[in-house]
């Protein structure tokens, strides 16, 4: 955690459910579908198996460097694997800002790839992760 800025650390720590019923299904069937690709024993998804699970569609190859800051940008806590919590934080933020256009699980996870993760991967100059709190803030200017 330690590349992590505090809010999204406490996020990602804070075990939130969804307020709303509709979010509260999705985000436990994201659980569901994310469990079922994890192997054996294991606490989270190769980077590998998240690419091949969620990633393909919109990432041209795995190796690519920029496929590869992408799946570092969801690994928050930077252990090369990525753990339900990690993917959930994604998820959770897309229920809450994005609610309208979410309505079954794939589209939760598309949301979750087009509005955060790939922009993330699109940041000219140095390489930073872009807090979920700053994209929030970027989209509401958007919105304006």
């Amino acid at each position: 955690f330690q590349h992590m800025p505090d809010n999204m650390r406490r996020a990602l720590l804070v075990d939130e459910e969804p307020r709303d019923h509709k979010a509260n299904l999705l985000i436990k069937e994201a659980g569901r579908v994310f469990m079922s690709h994890v192997a054996e024993g294991k606490n989270g998804m190769s980077y590998k198996s998240f690419y091949d699970v969620y990633l393909q569609p919109f990432m041209g190859c795995f190796s690519c460097p920029k496929t590869r800051f992408v799946l570092s940008s969801i690994d928050l806590d930077a252990d090369g694997s990525l753990s339900w919590r990690e993917w959930r934080f994604w998820c959770m933020w897309a229920l809450r800002c994005f609610p309208e256009e979410i309505g079954n699980i794939d589209e939760l996870h598309s949301v979750v790839l087009r509005n955060a993760i790939i922009p993330n991967s699109l940041v000219e100059g140095p390489t930073e992760i872009i807090s979920a709190d700053r994209l929030e803030k970027h989209i509401d200017e958007l919105k304006k």
